[in-house]
């Protein structure tokens, strides 16, 4: 009876053709892992931001003040702190026969910067990824 033999190389020839792939998906796998995460993020720190800004005292409130206790709710990701936009928005009635609501509307836009090699590419043209969080609630009114 005769043994079969088998190429030495074979398997190391399927797996340096298999783990540029598998290494892509896993990195990429990552990579949608720290995007949720940011999201996640940005959603918490515009809700917190707009939770705190309805409750301050009209006179002293400023924009200046609200992106500053946003960036405070990042909760430790300096990376989301230092590169986001945010831009809060006041509405108040202008008038006694005005309607409107005052309310505040706070938007924070990032641009997600994938480490997987080839990612960005694929998914934003070769910049980053926009993630964009927006938050509006009613002012509190202030007795007269």
């Amino acid at each position: 009876m005769k043994m079969r033999r088998y190429p030495r190389g074979q398997s190391i020839i399927e797996f340096a053709l298999i783990f540029p792939l598998l290494f892509f998906l896993i990195s990429a796998l990552f990579d949608l892992g720290r995007a949720v995460f940011y999201m996640s993020s940005l959603n918490t720190a515009v809700r917190e931001g707009t939770r705190w800004a309805i409750v301050q005292p009209r006179a002293t409130i400023s924009t200046a003040a609200v992106a500053d206790h946003v960036r405070q709710s990042f909760f430790d990701v300096k990376e989301l702190a230092n590169n986001s936009t945010i831009t809060p928005v006041f509405v108040y009635p202008t008038g006694p026969t005005d309607t409107t609501d005052a309310s505040i509307t706070i938007t924070i836009t990032y641009s997600f910067v994938p480490i997987t090699p080839g990612m960005a590419a694929l998914l934003a043209g070769g910049g980053g990824i926009p993630l964009k969080a927006e938050s509006t609630m009613l002012l509190a009114p202030v007795a007269r």
